[in-house]
């Protein structure tokens, strides 16, 4: 669909094959638009459109992870969501590739256990796009936005992000 009046900005999903090679067929495109402050206030509007929509749960429904952290279901209140599935995994990815200074681990780590605290306990789960950098967005001819590589899946948006 197309980005604009809070309508979905993700490119159809034709057909998708976990089948070697994996495959991801999207609609054509017509690329080669350029985008304006209408472009940018659609796609924002569509953004927060899907955000509000909601999801069942945290993380994928597929149970597949999304980037390097995975991205499992879970029910759970957000701060054990937020710890068990995204801080956590990140000290744990950051320590094993030597990537932060342990001092840095540890304290995410303790940000990490205290996450109940902040509150955002009873924040509900959001509708997220997944995988949004520029790359995996395109404007098409007629200067509307397009997202494709998705990987939906439940997650939190602050309430003033929505």
């Amino acid at each position: 669909m197309v980005a604009g009046a809070g309508r979905d900005p993700s490119a159809a999903v034709l057909a998708v094959s976990d089948a070697v090679p994996n495959r991801l067929v999207l609609e054509w495109i017509d690329e080669g638009g350029r985008g304006s402050d209408q472009t940018e206030q659609a796609l924002g509007t569509a953004l927060a459109a899907l955000h509000a929509a909601g999801a069942p749960a945290f993380g994928r429904e597929d149970r597949r992870t999304t980037g390097s952290a995975g991205c499992q279901t879970s029910r759970a209140r957000l701060g054990r969501v937020y710890r068990e599935n995204r801080l956590l995994v990140l000290a744990r990815l950051a320590r094993e590739a030597n990537a932060l200074p342990s001092t840095v681990i540890a304290q995410l780590e303790r940000v990490a256990s205290r996450l109940e605290g902040f509150g955002a306990a009873d924040e509900p789960p959001a509708r997220l796009h997944g995988d949004l950098w520029a790359g995996n967005r395109l404007v098409d001819a007629r200067g509307r936005s397009w997202l494709i590589d998705p990987a939906a899946h439940g997650d939190i948006v602050s309430s003033t992000s929505r």
